[in-house]
C-alpha cells in the first residue's frame, strides 16, 4: 500500500510538467524551444498629449516569431510612473495576442502599442517591464522574452506597490485592432 502512494505523486507530478511545458505554450513545445524562437524588440518610449490636452506616456515594442509557428502569446506590461514630487503611480495588463489568421499578411511579426495617462505629474520617471509569454493559471504568467527600462522584474515593480491606491489604467492595441480588424481582446 506505502508503495502506490509513491509511485502516484511521481506520475502526477511528470503529467504536471509534461502538460505545463508542452500544452500550455499551445504549439507543442517547452519553454526553452520557445525561447530560441521566438523574440521581443527594444521598447520605443514616448510621450504625448491628446486632443484635451492629457498628458500619455506610450510604450511600443514588436514580437517576432516564424509566421508558421502559431504560438498567440500574451504581452504583459508593468509600469511604475514617479512624479518630481514623489507621487507613484503603478500598473499591470496582461493583452492576448491577436489572431494571426484575422492578418492576410502575417509575417510572424506584431507590433504592440500601450498607453497610460500621467495626468498631473511632471516630469515622470518610467520603471517598465514588458514580457511576451502566456498566461498559465490566473496567478502564473510564463514569460518567454522581456525587455525592460530601470528595473528587471515585473514582481518587483508589483511588490513595492502592493499598498498604493495611485492605480495607472493601461490600454493597448495590437496591429489588427490598430487596422480596425478582430483582434484578440482589451486584457487586464
Amino acid at each position: 500500500m506505502r508503495i502506490r502512494k509513491m509511485v502516484v505523486i511521481p506520475a502526477v507530478c511528470v503529467a504536471a510538467l509534461v502538460t505545463f511545458g508542452q500544452g500550455a505554450a499551445n504549439v507543442g513545445k517547452s519553454v526553452e524551444e520557445l525561447k530560441k524562437e521566438i523574440d521581443l524588440g527594444a521598447l520605443n518610449v514616448s510621450e504625448f498629449r491628446d486632443k484635451q490636452n492629457k498628458k500619455f506616456t506610450k510604450i511600443k515594442t514588436t514580437s517576432f516569431q516564424d509566421k508558421d509557428m502559431g504560438f498567440e502569446g500574451v504581452m504583459r506590461v508593468t509600469l511604475e510612473l514617479k512624479g518630481d514630487n514623489g507621487d507613484v503611480w503603478y500598473g499591470q495588463l496582461l493583452k492576448p495576442q491577436a489572431k494571426a489568421s484575422k492578418l492576410t499578411d502575417y509575417t510572424g511579426e506584431d507590433t504592440w502599442e500601450f498607453q497610460t495617462a500621467h495626468g498631473l505629474l511632471k516630469y515622470p520617471e518610467l520603471s517598465c517591464v514588458v514580457e511576451y509569454g502566456y498566461q498559465m493559471t490566473n496567478k502564473t504568467f510564463v514569460a518567454i522574452d522581456s525587455a525592460y527600462k530601470k528595473d528587471e522584474n515585473a514582481a518587483d515593480i508589483m511588490t513595492r506597490n502592493k499598498d498604493s491606491k495611485n492605480k495607472l489604467t493601461i490600454t493597448a492595441k495590437t496591429r489588427a485592432e490598430r487596422e480596425g480588424q478582430a483582434g484578440g481582446g482589451g486584457g487586464e
